[in-house]
């Protein structure tokens, strides 16, 4: 028997030079010779312009066509050629525009049909396609060109149409699998399930080595509620070819169109781990699945073991990443940690793993698994300013401060970064700095970040509270702290460090009023702020008053106690004036 093909037209360039030559001329300058010249000089600049994705070239025989359209007019092929390029440009209102005109100069030609119809499918306009394709047929014996407009007829719901059509495809392309296909879809749009049924169930006899023709009529038979008939149809071609993983998946799917969610997942277990689907389809099936909030599966019940079915038939670090995703959905934090350390293990370059792997491990305090990866991180991304950031971040917290250190050059180097990076990486690096003392490196980073930002009261209270700690450039401290305050006249944390400056400035009045302010607004369970509450008290000869607060430091932070018990046995043996 013959079989018909479903060819998709691909529309070409030479076409168009096959035009009619007995248009009459309508005082054009050109020669004919002189019109083909140029005219073959733009189409060598569109298919340079095409091969090469040059739009420089294309915009050049865009030139050229227009050239030969204002010349000769009456001449269809510029028009076409013109809205070819503008179909590349993706303007489609042009390509439509100039389309018409050489259909209309010439509307007998099959190509500029063809063109004006793909057209019309490309902005879903139906019944304007279906028109096109009508004409198309009418001056073209192609085949797929009827078979086409019986697909569209059907996709329009004129089914007589499009059932008249493919008889007459039959009568010379007998036994075609798509023109079963068609009629399946003809009167199952009609409600005529049976015959539906009958045209696959002819599929399958004529062609019982093609397995996809199983599972659309078991697809179809499910869709319109017969599901014994579905369940046995998806059985006899498992008895067939047990492992086919589509077929698996379908009859999964089968299951969860019913809630059946056990039997699903043992037949989507046995999709999942067949070898004829990639790993690239299994992974969006479950991304889907993930997404999709409708869905009844987007659990761990069914996700999880699907993950690793991957995980146990490939070492891909996709795989990982994939239940990495999940658990960070559901804040699972320490599970997610533990996917992303298996991706980089099984060998993943993509930097967001990695980015990820830095960030959830500092969040979760884990800094060991940070510093285990830092420096392997660092020569895969150099140029991933994060990875200095946060990873440095977890080193300092392990008082590794050289480590962070030892890349400064590195992550200065990194250009162009956002202000806010380049401000997180300096305060990282002045607080190492100042960690191993290198106290004059620590404050010129604190006076550059300043330079970028002079308006950070975060850098401005942390700066100005270590100059009083060391009680230098006290005036300059002041300054820093006092438009923390004016700007967060109630953040405690600011109100305190401007009072500590005070009192290390001996205004010991004044800085009592910020300190107070500052455990009214929260602090009074802060035991640094209590002892400086102390010590301002004390300098005001109010010992009874400076125990009390130092007592109460004690009370939440006990690693105060030997410093603190020292300044209480001073106060109790001191002549204050109480």
């Amino acid at each position: 028997m013959q079989k018909l093909k479903y060819i998709f037209i691909l529309i070409a360039f030479v076409a168009a030079c096959k035009t009619s030559q007995d248009i009459p001329k309508r005082g054009t300058n050109l020669t004919e010779a002189e019109f083909y010249s140029a005219f073959t000089e733009a189409t060598k600049y569109a298919l340079i312009g095409n091969y090469n994705g040059d739009f420089g070239s294309l915009r050049k025989a865009l030139q050229l066509y227009k050239f030969c359209m204002n010349a000769s007019p009456e001449k269809s092929a510029p028009y076409y050629q013109i809205s070819n390029i503008y179909l590349t440009f993706n303007d489609i209102p042009k390509a439509k525009s100039y389309a018409q005109i050489a259909y209309e100069l010439e509307d007998t030609n099959s190509w500029y049909i063809l063109h004006l119809a793909n057209i019309y499918q490309y902005e879903k306009n139906l019944d304007s396609l279906i028109y096109f394709y009508e004409k198309l047929v009418n001056v073209s014996n192609k085949p797929e060109y009827e078979y086409n407009l019986a697909l569209f007829y059907s996709s329009n719901k004129e089914y007589d149409k499009s059932m008249a059509l493919t008889k007459k495809l039959e009568e010379k392309y007998a036994g075609s699998r798509e023109l079963y296909l068609i009629k399946h879809r003809n009167y199952a749009g009609m409600n005529q399930p049976d015959s539906a049924i009958y045209e696959l169930e002819n599929l399958i006899l004529l062609f019982p080595d093609q397995f996809e023709n199983y599972g659309m009529l078991a697809e179809y038979l499910s869709e319109i509620n017969q599901y014994e008939r579905s369940s046995e149809v998806y059985k006899e071609l498992l008895r067939i070819e047990p492992d086919n993983g589509l077929a698996n998946l379908s009859y999964g799917d089968f299951y969860l169109k019913q809630g059946l969610k056990d039997s699903a997942l043992y037949y989507y277990k046995r999709g999942f781990a067949s070898t004829d689907i990639s790993i690239e389809d299994k992974i969006g099936i479950l991304y889907n699945y993930m997404y999709d909030k409708n869905q009844i599966v987007s659990d761990s019940s069914f996700i999880i073991p699907l993950q690793k079915v991957l995980e146990d038939n490939y070492s891909d670090p996709r795989a990982n990443a994939l239940g990495a995703e999940y658990y960070l959905q559901a804040q699972k934090y320490d599970l997610a940690l533990l996917e992303l350390e298996k991706a980089i293990n099984n060998g993943s370059k993509n930097y967001i793993i990695w980015e990820q792997y830095v960030m959830i491990a500092n969040f979760t305090t884990k800094h060991d698994k940070v510093k285990n990866i830092y420096s392997d991180a660092l020569k895969k991304f150099p140029d991933e300013i994060n990875l200095y950031i946060f990873g440095g971040y977890s080193l300092y917290m392990l008082e590794e401060y050289d480590s962070i250190l030892k890349y400064e050059a590195a992550g200065r180097a990194i250009k162009p970064l956002e202000r806010e990076q380049k401000i997180q990486y300096l305060n990282l690096l002045a607080d190492a700095y100042r960690a191993v003392d290198s106290i004059a490196i620590s404050d010129s980073i604190y006076e550059e970040i300043l330079i970028i930002d002079p308006g950070n009261l975060l850098i401005r209270n942390n700066y100005s509270y270590y100059l009083s700690v060391r009680g230098i450039q006290l005036e300059r401290a002041e300054e820093l702290s006092r438009l923390t305050i004016k700007k967060e006249p109630n953040n405690a944390t600011y109100l305190d460090t401007y009072g500590w400056i005070l009192f290390k400035q001996g205004k010991y009045k004044d800085a009592l009023k910020y300190v107070e302010a500052a455990i009214k607004n929260g602090a009074y369970n802060n035991a640094e702020v209590l002892d400086h509450y102390g010590d301002i008290m004390f300098a005001l000869g109010r010992c009874s008053d400076a125990v009390e607060a130092w007592e109460e430091a004690i009370k939440y932070d006990n690693e105060l106690t030997t410093k603190l018990s020292e300044k209480i046995e001073e106060a109790k043996s001191n002549n204050c004036n109480d």
